[in-house]
């Protein structure tokens, strides 16, 4: 049987309800309430909280269908197997079955003749071996359950360590766990999570309920069923393989083009426009590469996605080729050599990509040293790494550093979170933020539009406090006592027995007092002026404030 990707959708929802299973709607592709990641990286990104607190789950058992972007795949992709953005397959459970019933759901849909019928012998799984640097066991649970599956027909199981089969993020409160990979032909296709921890002061605390987090991507299941050669040989990339097929593109630009072309409009759907910075910029990222590989073959974009947006694009990117061109001979000229740092400050200041400058420089006849060109790639992963690790940092409250003026928004946060109740509802609450050396970015529930008077209202409410130049007390108590005071704090059973508390008071009434990590200006004099720059709604029943703090 041919199998496409939307049969595998039908028989996967389908399997799954039969089990029990509430079918669950897919969140946005922009993370809404995360601001750790731009984009919904897996199915699991919605529940990552539910895992620590799963008394706060309506539906014990779920399955969904989640469209995903990966932002760290992109420059993989171009491989048989590697996309930025696909479909996510996934059943969780917090608290509704153990890790039998978990493994078995999945070998059963894998192999029973009703679903997938995959050949017992094909599939192989591997379990975790233990760390006993982290003191984390041998999940010899899962290791008795696939043995017993070897009986039935299971080609092999394996051991492998904390590295591939144990998944966490590494920051506090987060929930992580032992893993079993099931493979076809040697190809990972399904990801079993079990989150019996969580990660709290760098060590492994077990939870009282186990979470069930499982993932599998439509497009690789599709491609080792059908045994196809490669991920792009599934439908969902039919159309445009066709029309790109005729253009004697190498397997790899063919690839690319697939999938850029498949992530930009999955991008344009959700009404994001490209930009230069947080998710515009991976968009206008996705669109340059794939008009840089178009243009060799003098195809435009447009031919393929019919978008205003994308026209205009197009022609401000083969400018900066042209200027590009223009600046690369002016450094030439004048030094009588290209270094590898020119190289990078052109790709920095204004986006020439290695790629042209290297056409450039073979069209002009210009020689270079041999090693110039892996200087340029340790430059650019130098700045790749810094990137992911200030991504990586969001994690932590949402602030990308901890310079001045980014500590002056994150003590603005507070102040608008109170105003925002004391103007709007009582009933706000934070729902997410992300504080960089630019602005303040603040989500919270409310489901009507704000007024221009509200905002302003809102606005003159922070700048009357700043002007008073209150004080921010700090002071560690115990969660007890923080909660008893009613101090704000984000799913508050999360925290460590002591907590930090900031308390803002004007005389003795309180105008803010939050459980929170800092840090914090001393006075909130220093922040200066406050001014909301944007308001916005990311999501049903979720708006968004974007602010600043001027001198």
């Amino acid at each position: 049987m041919n199998y496409s990707c939307q049969t595998i959708i039908e028989k996967f929802t389908e399997y799954f309800e039969q089990n029990k299973h509430i079918l669950h709607p897919s969140s946005n592709l922009l993370s809404e309430n995360d601001s750790s990641v731009l984009f919904t990286t897996a199915g699991m990104q919605q529940f990552k909280e539910y895992f620590v607190h799963s008394d706060q789950v309506k539906e014990k058992n779920i399955v969904t269908i989640q469209p995903c972007l990966r932002t760290s795949d992109i420059e993989e992709v171009g491989d048989n197997i590697h996309l930025s953005s696909f479909i996510m397959l996934g059943n969780f459970s917090f608290g509704g079955y153990n890790k039998e019933k978990a493994i078995h759901l999945a070998w059963n849909f894998l192999t029973l003749p009703q679903y997938l019928a995959v050949d017992k012998n094909r599939i192989s799984a591997t379990f975790f071996s233990g760390d006993k640097s982290r003191q984390l066991e041998v999940d010899q649970d899962s290791k008795n359950i696939l043995e017993k599956l070897k009986i039935e027909g299971l080609k092999d199981i394996s051991a492998q360590n904390y590295q591939e089969n144990f998944w966490s993020l590494g920051i506090d409160n987060s929930p992580a766990g032992p893993t079993v990979e099931f493979y076809i032909d040697g190809v990972e296709i399904w990801n079993l999570v079990f989150n019996q921890y969580k990660f709290i002061d760098n060590r492994f605390q077990k939870l009282m309920t186990l979470g069930i987090d499982t993932g599998m991507g439509v497009e690789r299941l599709v491609m080792v069923l059908n045994r196809y050669a490669d991920v792009f040989q599934s439908d969902y990339y039919t159309k445009d393989r066709n029309m790109l097929s005729k253009n004697n593109l190498s397997q790899k630009k063919l690839n690319i083009l697939l999938d850029h072309l498949r992530s930009i409009r999955y991008l344009l759907a959700e009404k994001l426009l490209p930009s230069n910075k947080d998710q515009g910029y991976i968009l206008r990222r996705l669109i340059r590469r794939a008009i840089l590989i178009l243009d060799q073959k003098k195809l435009s974009i447009t031919q393929f996605i019919r978008e205003t947006n994308l026209a205009v694009e197009e022609k401000n990117f083969k400018n900066v080729i042209a200027n590009g061109r223009i600046n690369l001979l002016k450094i030439y000229q004048r030094k009588k050599n290209i270094s590898a740092q020119d190289l990078f400050d052109l790709y920095q200041s204004s986006g020439l990509p290695l790629e042209i400058s290297q056409s450039l420089i073979k069209d002009e006849n210009i020689h270079i040293k041999k090693n110039v060109y892996d200087e340029f790639q340790k430059l650019f992963n130098q700045h790749r790494n810094i990137s992911r690790s200030n991504s990586k940092a969001k994690f932590s409250g949402g602030l990308e550093n901890n310079n001045q003026i980014t500590i002056k928004f994150h003590t603005a946060t507070h102040l608008l979170l109170s105003a925002l109740k004391k103007i709007i509802s009582n009933n706000i609450v934070q729902k997410g933020s992300n504080i960089t050396s630019e602005r303040l970015r603040f989500d919270f529930n409310y489901d009507k539009n704000l007024t221009e008077h509200e905002v302003s209202k809102i606005e003159s409410c922070v700048n009357d406090w700043i002007d008073k130049g209150l004080v921010v007390e700090h002071e560690k108590m115990n969660i007890d006592d923080a909660k008893a005071i009613n101090a704000e704090g984000q799913f508050a059973d999360r925290y460590q027995k002591e907590v930090s508390v900031y308390t803002i008071k004007d005389g003795n009434i309180v105008v803010s007092q939050e459980i929170c990590g800092g840090p914090h200006v001393e006075n909130i004099k220093k922040l200066g002026s406050f001014k909301v720059i944007k308001v916005e709604s990311v999501a049903k029943g979720i708006k968004r404030i974007k602010a600043v703090v001027t001198k």
